[in-house]
Order: structure tokens, then sequence, then C-alpha cells
């Protein structure tokens, strides 16, 4: 027996150098161990550990395994291979990781998955991704073909190799075919920058490719995808406000709240009809002083024409109207003489009889209008031009207009004022003293009166025309100066143009039109199913259609119309669509296999595998990531706008990618070509030790059989 001992020392120390450790002790004729199961466990871990540890060296030593099973001398492994290095840290009293208690399988699955999970981990591109999940995907997936490619092909390092890249070669490949078919199609449009600007958009909305959109539809109808679709779309429409918002910003800047706003609008309107009033004041103080003097007088009958003609249009019955009717009676008082009957007077002298001596008679005096000065002429006219703006007149005797509204105060005010035009008619065409004086004095007088009833009969003069401020809301002031016709608006700058504030207003105005097209939109995305956009595009687009014919008014800069413009050119290229029919590759296989001859049964497997390679390289993940990746029609605009150059420099660092990648393959190479072989179970008999046992039992057996029996 010190001979089988002698040659099996020699021939544990022969595979200790190859790597292959031995350490049996145990007969094959023992009975067998009896373990527990927590001592099951502690054998099981510790492969799985010994393993993992092993792969670890083996990512630097791993090639260096591969030199040592090519070369001729397969008794002395290299320093620098994994074999050489587990060996050195044995022979350094460290633990003999070729050694194991049991579970080799485990052992094999660590030695493999470890290194593969180690390079995700630092990472190295591999199946799964970086977190705990992936790698542990990772060691599962390397280290289950590793057992197998070892299985397989112990002995061919080479062969393991092969079949341990086979599921990352399949990735490779997937992935690949899934970034063909992920690629978008179209050309990138002229303006693809501003378009951009505007808000994401998705390659298909982006180039209007019709095939692309069709992709694209598929995609984001699938629930694949999650939520992806409802993100971007969210973000797009959030894109497309903040774009707008931000044009109307720079278009109304001076805009404030409305209750400042509508304020200032009303004592812009108030100014400008006072300074109507005040012009014709002025006016007439200076150009009636040359007439003055001549002593002519201005016969008042067309003032009293007119406020004839307004009592006689009161119902008398309508005691409502009371105050209006008083109003008119007291301005008729302030420019007619009543009549007065004849009259015999008998002198209070008596003659001898007792009777009067003499009597006076006095003839009657009709009724009629009173003849002015020029004096009181102009401060009558300044006194009407003053009230047809405030709607109060007061001759020494109060307020004439006291119970009536303001705007029929203004409206009586300025029949007076046109009555007394005609009065001046009248005194020029019948020659009277400064006549002549008169002509210009009249024609201002006529010119500032006109200005003043364009302006009270505006619509929106007359809105302004209440008893008190508080009878206006801020609200329904800038609602109605922002819904103004264009032929008012004209008159609106005018007014507003000569306040200190005149272009807080229309600012403000403008803003309250602009802000409506965006809160329609919000209101019809209200009823939208939730994790829909907050604002309805369509509706956004219709709105913006209904008043680009008003941009001029509404966006007066140049620059900010075109981008507004953009928005509606941004709007109209998102709402296009395209449908394909889903089957239709299916269809076109079947068609196409049965035009070369095949059989009806081949067209439809053809059809079924078709369909089956684009539903599995169609990922709509995998779309879905490039299609609403606000950063791939980015990319798109920057490749079409590289220079030569660039597209050099482009194609550079593609090709060193590719080396970088093959590189990164190398790496991950070495442990799986270069595994450190078999370990040694040392509760187990080994092959050796088992053959000079049994040969040792045999000969004993012989031995006895040789003996005489008894």
């Amino acid at each position: 027996m010190a001979a089988a001992s002698d040659l099996a020392a020699l021939l544990e120390e022969k595979q200790r150098r190859m790597g292959q450790v031995t350490g049996g002790t145990r007969s094959v004729l023992a009975e067998p161990e009896e373990t527990t199961s927590f001592e099951e466990f502690k054998r099981f871990t510790e492969s799985i550990l010994k393993g993992s540890a092993a792969g670890i060296i083996n990512m630097a030593g791993g090639w260096g395994n591969v030199y040592d099973a090519l070369k001729e001398d397969k008794t002395s492994p290299s320093p620098l291979s994994g074999v050489g290095i587990i060996n050195a840290i044995a022979a350094a009293g460290g633990p003999d990781l070729k050694k194991i208690q049991g579970y080799e399988g485990a052992y094999k699955i660590g030695e493999v998955g470890a290194p593969a999970a180690m390079f995700t981990a630092a990472g190295l591109p591999g199946l799964f991704g970086r977190t705990a999940k992936g790698l542990a995907g990772e060691f599962g997936v390397a280290g289950t073909t590793g057992l197998a490619a070892q299985t397989i092909a112990p002995d061919s390092p080479l062969a393991q190799l092969a079949l341990q890249s086979t599921p990352y070669a399949m990735g490779g490949l997937l992935s690949a075919g899934q970034r063909r078919v992920a690629r978008p199609q179209g050309d990138v449009p002229v303006d693809g920058a501003a378009l951009l600007d505007v808000g994401r958009m998705t390659p298909g909305e982006f180039t209007g490719s019709r095939p692309q959109l069709a992709t694209e539809a598929r995609v984001e109808a699938s629930p694949k995808i999650g939520e992806r679709a409802n993100v971007f779309r969210q973000a797009q429409a959030k894109d497309v406000e903040g774009f707008l918002t931000n044009i109307f910003n720079r278009a109304t800047q001076s805009a404030s709240d409305v209750t400042t706003a509508a304020n200032a609008a009303m004592s812009a309107f108030n100014n400008y009809g006072k300074s109507l009033s005040s012009k014709l004041s002025t006016s007439a103080r200076a150009d009636f002083k040359a007439a003055r003097s001549a002593g002519g007088k201005v016969d008042t009958t067309p003032v009293l024409s007119v406020i004839d003609e307004k009592l006689a249009a009161i119902p008398p019955e309508v005691a409502a109207l009371d105050p209006l009717r008083n109003a008119l009676t007291r301005i008729k008082e302030e420019y007619f003489i009543p009549g007065v009957e004849a009259t015999t007077t008998p002198s209070s002298v008596l003659n001898a009889a007792g009777q009067p001596a003499f009597t006076t008679k006095t003839a009657a005096t009709p009724a009629g209008a009173q003849s002015i000065d020029i004096d009181r002429l102009q401060k009558n006219l300044s006194a009407w031009g003053e009230a047809a703006y405030s709607g109060k007149a007061d001759f020494g005797k109060g307020n004439i207009f006291e119970g009536v509204a303001p705007g029929q105060a203004k409206g009586i005010s300025l029949a007076v004022l046109n009555g007394f035009r005609d009065a001046l008619d009248n005194a020029i065409a019948n020659n009277i003293p400064g006549a002549d004086k008169l002509l210009k004095a009249r024609d201002n007088f006529k010119a500032n009166l006109v200005q003043i009833e364009e302006f009270a009969n505006r619509p929106l003069a007359k809105y302004f025309d209440v008893p008190t401020a508080s009878a206006l809301t801020p609200e329904g002031i800038i609602d109605k100066l922002s819904k103004a016709k264009p032929t008012e608006r004209a008159f609106l700058a005018n007014v507003l143009q000569q306040h200190p504030e005149g272009s807080m207003v229309w600012d403000t105005v403008r803003r309250s039109q602009l802000d409506a097209l965006l809160n329609k939109s919000r209101t019809a995305a209200a009823g939208a199913a939730e994790g829909s956009a907050q604002i309805d595009l369509t509706v956004l687009l219709k709105e913006l259609n209904n008043k680009k014919g008003e941009f001029g008014y509404l966006i007066p800069d140049a620059a900010q119309q075109k981008d507004a413009n953009t928005v509606i050119q941004y709007l109209q290229k998102i709402g296009k669509t395209a449908a394909e029919t889903p089957g239709s590759l299916r269809g076109d296989a079947y068609a196409i296999t049965r035009g070369v001859g095949g059989t009806a049964q081949a067209g439809l497997i053809v059809g079924e595998l078709t369909s089956l390679a684009r539903a599995i390289l169609e990922s709509p993940v995998a779309i879905a990531n490039v299609v609403f990746n606000p950063a791939t029609t980015q990319t798109m605009l920057r490749v079409k706008e590289r220079s030569t150059v660039g597209r050099i420099n482009d194609a550079s660092k593609a090709i060193l990618g590719g080396y970088i990648t093959a590189g990164q393959q190398v790496l991950r190479a070495g442990p799986r070509a270069g595994s450190s072989g078999a370990p040694t179970v040392e509760n187990e008999a080994t092959a050796m030790e088992a053959q000079n046992e049994l040969k040792a039992l045999l000969e004993e057996q012989a031995l006895r059989q040789s003996q005489p029996q008894e």
C-alpha cells in the first residue's frame, strides 16, 4: 500500500500544480457521512463564495489560464494565471480556493457569475443594468451559462468562451435589431430649430413621416410603455403653454392687475372728455375776444327751439322724468323772455270831476328769445362745453341737472351747444355788428363741437357715462375694452395715448384677450381623463387660428408675431396622425410567399413568424424610449446641422466606440475562457484513490481464496 500511497502523493502534487487540488481521504467503502441541514448550507455557501473568489481572481488571470491550457507544458501554471495566483495564495497560508466540501455546481456558478456581475457593477455594458436586481440577473445568467459550458466542454476553454458568450451575442443582436427598428424615419424640416424651441416633439411629429407616425401611434396605444406617453404629452403641453406665455409677457410688458388698469381706463376717458371741453372753452375765450367790442347780439331762438323739442318729447304722465323736465325748464328760463300784456294805468291826478286826469297805456310785449351779447355767448359756450364733459351746469342757481343721469345731462348739453352753433350761423348770415370777426370763432367752435360729439357718441364713451365709478366693475371694464371692435380700437388707442398710464391699460386689455386663448384651452382639458395634459392643444390651435388676423393688434412686434405663427405650425404638426393596419406586414409576408410558389400553409407560417419577429424587434418600451425622449429630435437636428468636419468626427467616435466595445467584451471574455478547473470535493474519494484501494481489495480477496480452507 506504500507504493500506492506514494503514487497517490505524486498524483496529488501534479494535480495541485495544474490547479486540480486533491485532498480526499475517505474510502469509497466507508459509510456515507451524515450531516445536518445547517452543515449542508454552510458547505453550499462556502462553495459559492470560493467559486466567486476564484472568478474574481480570474478577472485578472483568466487569459493566463487560457495560455496554460494551450501551451505544451501543462504541469507548471503561469504565476500570472488564475491557477497560479490561487496556488500562491494557498502556499502563503491563505485559503485554498480549489478545495470545497461539496456543491461543485454552486462553485462553478460563482466562478463565472461573480466576474460578470463585477464587470456590470463597474459600468461595463452587460445584459442588465447596474441595479441590485440587474447585478443579480447578470450573476444568475452568466453563472448558469458558465456551469453548462464547463459541463459540455470541460477540456476546451475556447468552446467554453463561445458557449458563455451566447447570451451576450443574442442580447447584442436583439438590441441592435431593436435600435434599428426604433431608429426614427423622415427628413428634418428646414425650420426644425424654431419648432423645437416651442416644445418637444416625437420624431414623427418633427419630420411629418407617415410611417414614423404610424409606428408612434401603435407604441403610444400599447399599455406596455406605462405612463411614458402621458408624461411626454403633459410636458409637451407645458412646453407650448410656457412658450406662448413668454410671447404674451414680451408683447404686454406693461400689463397690470385688472383693478389698477380699470381705474386708469376710467381716468383716461374722463380726462379725454375734459380735455375736449377745455379746448372748446379756451378757444372760445380767445376767438370771441375780437368781436366783443363790436356790440353785436346773438338771437338764442335756435337754442330755445332745441329745448322745446326735448320738452315736447317727454310724456307728461311719467313722473320719473320730472327731474329731466325741470332741468329743461330751467334752461329755457335762462334764454326765454316771457310775454307781457298791454296795460292802461290811470294817473293819480284827478280832474275837477274827480276822475283821473289822464291814463298811461303800455303796449303788450310778446314772449321771445333773448338776444345775448358776445361776452355772454362766450361764457355760455364754455359752461355748456364743460357740462358736455361733466354732466353738470351751474349758472349761479345750483346744478341745473340735479337728479338727471350724467348721460342725459351730457346729451342735453350737446344739444344746447348745437343750438348755439345755429344761432351763430344766423347771426353771421344777418350781418350783426362784428359778424366778420365771428367767422373764425364760429368755425373753431364747430370743429371743437364735432370732436366733443364724436367722443360722446362713441359706445365706449357712453359705457363710462355712469352716476358713480362704483357702478362699473374692474372686470367688466377690462372685458368691455378687450371686446372693442376693430373700428373702435383706434379711438381707444387715441384716448389711452393721452393718459400717463395708457400703455398699462392697453397692455392689460390685450393681455386679457391673449390669456383668454389659454383659458379656453384649459377649460376644454378640464374634463379629460387622469394623466392627460392640462391644456387642450387642439382647442388652442383653433383659438390661435381664429385670432391670427388680429396678431397685429394683439402682438404688435414682428418677431413675436413670427413666434406665434411658429406655435400654430407646431400645433398643426403635432396634430398630424397616420394610421397603419397592424397586420399589414403579416399580410405582405403571406402574399410574397404565395407569389414565389409557396403553399397557403407555408404562407401562413411565414406570416406568423414575420409577425412574431416584428413583435420581438418592435419592443414598445424600446421604441417609446426613443420616441418620447426629447433628446431624440434634438439629436436629429444636430446631425442635420453638422458640418462635414463634424460628421467625420462623429464617424471617428463611432469607430472608436466600436473598438471600445470590443475591448469591453475582451475583458469579459477572460474569466469566461479561463476558468481555473474543477475543484476537489474533500469529503469524496478521488478516482485514483478509488482505483488503488480497489486493487488492494482485489489482491486481498485473491490471497484469501488461494489459502486452503479448514
